[in-house]
């Protein structure tokens, strides 16, 4: 599990910083709602990831930890098409990562990850409500019902472990 996780990191890691693009920014003062909230999310997209990282490993169950792992790949195939959809707008990506959160019991953990999935839903329903998203729509619904499958995961995780005691 040690050397799969290394690889994972490496992979996402090297994900991230490939993403790195010099464009004039429009992200700051005056940019428009929709490239807020695409930085937003992909933001948050960015605290998942080291957030299910860091849960695969702290957990120490490999059932767990692969389940984890599997929604954290696809978040980094989300911040990558965000980063691109803002790339195409003529924006800059973030590079900003929500903060994640950590902790020692595997119920808080799959909580916190709980939480992060409700907050990524409510804002892909926030950006799926613009008009400007109204060309990517497909791609950002796909990633919508990505997050729903995610929280479902997680509450049949969050179901089968022994209650705290």
């Amino acid at each position: 599990m040690d050397e799969k996780r290394r690889f994972l990191l490496k992979a996402v890691f090297g994900t991230l910083s490939s993403l790195l693009v010099v464009r004039p920014s429009l992200a700051g003062f005056g940019s428009s709602e929709f490239v807020n909230l695409t930085n937003m999310i992909i933001s948050r997209e960015y605290g998942a990831i080291v957030q299910y990282v860091n849960h695969s490993g702290v957990i120490g169950d490999e059932a767990l930890g692969e389940a984890l792992l599997k929604n954290m790949e696809e978040e980094v195939t989300h911040a990558k098409e965000l980063t691109r959809i803002l790339v195409k707008e003529g924006a800059t990506p973030t590079l900003a990562v929500w903060p994640p959160r950590s902790g020692r019991e595997p119920l808080k953990l799959i909580r916190e990850d709980l939480e992060m999935e409700r907050a990524l839903i409510e804002l892909y329903q926030k950006l799926l409500s613009l008009s400007e998203a109204g060309k990517y729509k497909d791609l950002l619904s796909s990633f919508l019902q990505s997050e729903l499958q995610h929280r479902e995961r997680l509450l049949k995780l969050l179901n089968s472990l022994p209650p705290k005691g």
